[in-house]
């Protein structure tokens, strides 16, 4: 965490495009701000990649980290699992993050590491967990090895819109709410 906590003050610790589409729905961020940290987010990873599989011994590489969707399972569970992680994850992130909450005093960056913690116990062992297309962009562009790519993309951009769409409408603090929530 302590690495998100040395960037955020420039990015808002935006590496993951499903947290920055989250937050353009939830209108945290414009448009073409999020269209910038989304390419760099993708380019970043793709030199992460690289920078990995240079380092790393030739019998070692393997298939360098992708994410691969379970023969457990089928893709289309794989997509709905990664978009219910997401969901979570950006559900806990909006509820954290949320600048007009005066109730929340703990550590924002605790809470998503927990939560991050959480949806990769629940969903590594059947997609990877990525919940973050840029993290499973990086090794499939390096590898060349994009069998069902479309699942760590297409669900936690639902995961991220559905889960900024739900805290906008239904939970984020209004101007002029006050801080009680009592009926």
């Amino acid at each position: 965490m302590h690495f998100f906590q040395s960037i955020g003050h420039i990015s808002g610790c935006h590496i993951n495009p499903a947290v920055t589409l989250s937050l353009f729905i939830t209108g945290d961020i414009k448009l073409l701000r999020a269209i910038f940290f989304i390419v760099v987010q993708c380019v970043g990873a793709a030199a992460g990649s690289a920078l990995l599989k240079v380092m790393t011994p030739e019998d070692k590489v393997g298939n360098l980290g992708l994410t691969a969707v379970s023969s457990q399972i089928t893709p289309e569970q794989g997509l709905l699992m990664e978009a219910i992680l997401t969901f979570l994850l950006l559900f806990v992130i909006h509820g954290v993050c949320d600048a007009r909450r005066k109730d929340v005093k703990g550590s924002a960056p605790l809470a998503i590491g927990l939560a991050i913690t959480a949806v990769h116990l629940c969903g590594i062992q059947y997609t990877g967990s990525s919940v973050n297309p840029a993290r499973s962009f990086g090794p499939a562009v390096i590898m060349n090895l994009w069998e069902n790519h479309w699942v760590y993309w297409v669900g936690p951009i639902i995961g991220g819109v559905v889960a900024g769409l739900v805290y906008k409408l239904l939970f984020r603090v209004q101007k002029g709410e006050s801080d009680s929530y009592d009926f």
